[in-house]
């Protein structure tokens, strides 16, 4: 749900990759993390707090991290196939 509005808000606003893949980085984060939270308050969310401060971080910021990769290679593929396609039927228009 956290990505389809990030998705929506860089369809109508964003104007540079860099500002849309940024915001979709962000959200990738945000996303995980929210997941991550959710698996605390689960039955096997066990695992992760029976250790220290110490392995919860480590393991907050592994799906913090996974989820910035994620969102940057998805934020950069789909501004690349938005614009060979917009550059593809640009140039059946002028044929």
């Amino acid at each position: 749900m956290v990505l389809d509005v990030a998705c929506t808000l860089v369809e109508r606003h964003a104007r540079t990759m860099l500002a849309a893949v940024g915001v979709l980085a962000m959200t990738g984060v945000a996303g995980n993390l929210i997941c991550f939270i959710k698996r605390l308050f689960e039955p096997a969310g066990v695992m992760f707090s029976a250790g220290n401060a110490e392995s919860l971080l480590w393991a907050a910021g592994s799906y913090a991290a996974f989820g910035l990769a994620a969102a940057v290679c998805g934020g950069v593929v789909g501004w690349a196939m938005r614009r060979r396609r917009f550059t593809r039927s640009d140039a059946e228009g002028r044929s």
